[in-house]
């Protein structure tokens, strides 16, 4: 590894003198290669040559230097950024590890020649001279896409493109695997092009579909700030206007067809792309009743990402039917996250061809210029902002009707709130002329959602539910419950009950003071455990399950699935 030090350079070519560059006089790049050109090989203003210890000169390659290295916060894991110039006389960059320089010469160099390079020796040759090359910079390198560290200072984009805001100095190399390739706009034209973009998708109505489109395409960079949970939106209905939303949401980021997937994919490549997309977006298009059997994977693979880090996810799907009809709710112990359905029948999608067809022109350029401007306007330090955004939704629930907020009625107003603020930040920025304020439209939406989720059961009974299930989270978190999931053979009896990861077992006398902190009798507590399938027995005296032989006495209790009961809990504070 060559030295950092710029005194321990190795000397320039013949006394230092400035290159004759002829018609590239004013090109810097070629002035800086000519002044970092390590020691036994010289530049001809065309030519990288190695010059042989006879003094003849071997052409090897064209114009090419190591702007950047850079390694991961573990120390490990270096890379070099690589400027090559093309045959057309065009600069290009790409981000290489240094161990392939080493080990795979072909590989590495047969990617620059896709791209136009020259070359005139082996490829062993070209990599020897890049490892020669000294540097004076050393960065950081990341692999995957999203914020890059807890300042929101920078940000990787779905095309590995890395975004700082102004006047931060951060070296910062992406040295994973793009997901998409986006549009090459020089930084001066960026602003013209993504303005050009969004004219294209909202020309031409379809207000609904589009403004959800954008506001999903933008919310997982917003998630982090607030550290909101990831989700999986569902529009169904109305294929056209699926379509809207889709591609309006992938081309802020890339090629739609890069972006956007179908349920009807391996299970494996939809959880592939789900683990890629660090603070991004999945689309997934198709949705049939018979891809169900997915959706739990899918929503452990967003609670996997979650639980890992500060990492987000938002997944956009749309198809013909919803992933929760009323009638048959997806199970609660399947921990949906947040997984929402919206009706678009009555959106209008006249255009969606069009709409499409724009917003496959110059995609990849709108994400990347509201990122940086994101950062310039200190968006990770908007929590205050973010969280007046979900008040705003919040708002629908009004009347003494109510009742408390459960566990799911927050996160769903967490999710409404989310995509409110993506969509406010990017009005703020004005970068979005003609934006219908998104105020109305997600709180309408949250309403519908309420309608058709927290409807379905009077104050009194939601009250109780609720109630209960505060009780039940603080049972587990108290830890009193027995475990049933252990290695030694006999489980011992307790009496207040037991639990396991799928569900809690309790013992008659908890349930009775779980109904009693409910304010109410246990034969009504039981009576609306079982209306709502939270209640689990095997046809056995008094609606209880009885325990596996190895408890002592094989006792029976009230087996309630954890996830679905906890999911009406009463909502917990944010952190201070």
């Amino acid at each position: 590894m060559p030295d950092d030090d710029p005194e321990n350079a190795a000397p320039a070519q013949a006394g230092g003198e400035p290159l004759n560059l002829g018609d590239d006089a004013g090109d810097p790049l070629l002035q800086e290669l000519h002044d970092r050109m390590p020691d036994g090989y010289d530049f001809d203003g065309e030519l990288i040559r190695r010059v042989r210890t006879s003094g003849r000169a071997r052409p090897i390659c064209g114009a090419a230097l190591v702007r950047t290295q850079a390694r991961t916060a573990s120390g490990s894991g270096w890379c070099a950024e690589i400027l090559f110039r093309s045959k057309d006389g065009q600069w290009h960059c790409t981000v290489v590890p240094i161990r392939d320089l080493l080990s795979a010469p072909a590989r590495v160099v047969s990617t620059l020649v896709d791209r136009g390079y020259e070359l005139r020796g082996r490829p062993r040759d070209v990599c020897d001279f890049l490892l020669a090359m000294p540097v004076d910079r050393i960065g950081e390198a990341v692999e995957v896409t999203g914020w890059v560290g807890d300042r929101f200072d920078a940000f990787v984009c779905p095309s590995g493109e890395v975004i700082t805001g102004t006047g931060v100095a951060r070296e910062i190399l992406f040295s994973g695997q793009p997901r998409v390739t986006a549009a090459s706009v020089a930084s001066a034209g960026r602003a013209e092009a993504a303005a050009s973009w969004w004219a294209g998708v909202r020309a031409r109505g379809a207000a609904e579909a589009v403004m959800l489109g954008l506001a999903a395409s933008f919310a997982p960079v917003v998630l982090p700030v607030r550290g909101d949970p990831s989700f999986l939106l569902h529009l169904h209905g109305n294929e056209a206007a699926g379509r809207i939303s889709r591609t309006v949401a992938a081309g802020v980021w890339g090629p739609p067809a890069q972006v956007s997937l179908s349920w009807a994919d391996a299970p494996d490549r939809i959880l592939a792309a789900i683990a890629a997309a660090g603070d991004g977006l999945v689309v997934l298009a198709g949705y049939e009743q018979r891809y169900h059997r997915k959706i739990s994977a899918v929503a452990e693979a967003m609670a996997a990402m979650d639980a890992s880090g500060p990492r987000r996810v938002v997944i956009l799907s749309t198809g013909q039917a919803p992933i929760q009809p009323q009638e048959a709710r997806t199970p609660g112990q399947q921990d949906l996250r947040a997984v929402i359905d919206i009706d678009a029948r009555a959106w209008n999608a006249e255009a969606a061809d069009a709409i499409a067809a724009a917003a496959a022109t110059g995609a990849g350029v709108f994400g990347p210029l509201a990122v940086r401007s994101a950062i310039d306007w200190r968006l990770g330090e908007k929590g205050v902002f973010l969280t007046i955004r979900v008040e705003d939704v919040l708002k629908t629930l009004t009347g003494a009707d109510v009742g408390p907020i459960d566990t799911e009625t927050d996160r769903i107003s967490r999710v409404f709130g989310a995509l409110h603020g993506a969509a406010a930040v990017l009005e703020l920025q004005r970068l979005v002329p003609g934006l219908d304020r998104s105020t109305a439209l997600f709180r309408r939406l949250f309403a519908d959602w309420v309608a058709r989720n927290r409807g379905v059961m009077s104050a009194a009974d939601r009250q109780l539910l609720g109630r209960a299930a505060t009780a039940i989270r603080e049972i587990l978190q108290n830890d009193v419950l027995t475990p049933l999931e252990t290695v030694d053979p006999v489980v011992p009896f307790s009496e207040v009950g037991w639990q396991d990861a799928e569900a809690v077992y309790l013992s008659v006398a908890t349930m009775t003071r779980v109904a009693a902190a409910g304010g109410s009798s246990i034969d009504r507590l039981i009576d609306l455990l079982l209306s709502r399938k939270l209640l689990q027995h095997q046809a056995e005296r008094g609606n209880q399950w009885r325990l596996p032989f190895k408890v002592v006495g094989r006792p029976r209790a009230y087996k309630i699935p954890r996830a679905a009961i906890l999911r009406y809990a009463a909502a917990l504070p944010d952190p201070e």
